[in-house]
């Protein structure tokens, strides 16, 4: 998909919509977005991707919430794409130094997004087994 709308009008993004008797999990890899591509459908979580996000306005913040999270209706976010891909996994996870992207940046936008529409937002642990529909009901 590309988007003129998103960080880059030559980025290309895509996302994958998981179903499972369970619930249903979009995974979406880039912080970016087309709009209208996710119209019609749900999920119960995103994962979703914040990698660059916090180097990019404030109004675009809130587009790519719209666009992704609200639009599927999600009731839970897992961050993505957000920690520091030079230090190995054998260490805990830690977000991308402050000259590469801005993470806290990005958390400043998103949390208080996710705290108007009531999404519970959580990141993901190292190693560490998670159920991301654990807890959300149909």
């Amino acid at each position: 998909m590309s988007s003129p709308e998103g960080l880059t009008a030559h980025f290309h993004a895509y996302s994958v919509l998981v179903t499972h008797p369970r619930g249903r999990i979009l995974l979406h890899a880039s912080a970016n977005f087309r709009p209208g591509m996710l119209a019609g459908h749900s999920a119960d979580v995103v994962d979703l991707s914040i990698g660059a996000l916090g180097g990019q306005s404030p109004d675009l913040v809130q587009r790519y919430w719209d666009e992704v999270v609200r639009t599927t209706g999600a009731r839970r976010v897992v961050l993505t794409h957000w920690d520091d891909f030079f230090t190995g996994l054998d260490r805990p996870l830690r977000p991308m130094p402050r000259f590469a992207d801005r993470v806290d940046v990005a958390l400043e936008r998103l949390l208080p997004l996710a705290r108007q529409d009531g999404v519970d937002v959580r990141l993901p642990v190292a190693w560490q087994p998670a159920g991301p529909l654990d807890g959300l009901t149909r």
